[in-house]
């Protein structure tokens, strides 16, 4: 009846070869991949040591250079070229004591109230009639104005432009705005 143990031994056989094969293709191609990633982290690596090998090469020869510069200079003598022979200068007469003399200031105090008037060091003036009596005292004293501009706290903003404006377009005026510490600031 038979059983045929020839067929079988033979298709088991052939089971293994194929087996064995493919544990050999296998075990070939991991040494293949090991082999090319140790060449190639080898050779990667050799360009980036010869760069720096390079570098310091370079880095030496530098130094080298400018040592030996150094080196030249302190040895050589030095050239200094002559300096031309400097003629002097011509007299001027000297200026009037008037005219070196600084700058007198004068100080004046302007306030204005809520609705915008003005009052100069305590006397009343008109907004407009203001820059006459500012350009006036400049004119009597010859001297350079210190203006101090002390606005109430409700006094509308135009009034106090009009005023700083005024003393730009008159010249020569330092405009101060004085602080009050009792204004109090209403949220």
């Amino acid at each position: 009846m038979g059983y045929d143990q020839s067929q079988r031994s033979s298709s088991s056989g052939v089971l293994v070869a194929v087996l064995v094969a493919v544990l050999l293709f296998a075990v070939m191609a991991v040494l293949v991949v090991v082999v090319g990633g140790l060449f190639f982290v080898r050779s990667s690596r050799m360009p980036s040591e010869m760069v720096a090998y390079e570098q310091v090469a370079r880095a030496e020869a530098v130094q080298a250079n400018a040592d030996a510069t150094v080196l030249r200079l302190q040895t050589e003598p030095r050239m200094v070229p002559a300096l031309p022979e400097l003629t002097p200068l011509p007299a001027f007469p000297a200026r009037p004591a008037s005219t070196r003399a600084p700058a007198k200031i004068v100080s004046v105090k302007v306030q204005l109230d809520r609705q915008g008037d003005a009052s100069v060091d305590g006397e009343e003036v008109d907004l407009d009639a203001l820059k006459a009596h500012l350009t006036a005292l400049k004119q009597e004293t010859n001297s350079r104005l210190s203006l101090e501009l002390d606005a109430d706290a409700e006094c509308q903003f135009k009034h106090i432009v009009f005023v700083l404006d005024m003393c730009k377009e008159i010249g020569d005026i330092d405009c101060h705005i004085a602080s009050i510490a009792e204004t109090v600031i209403q949220e």
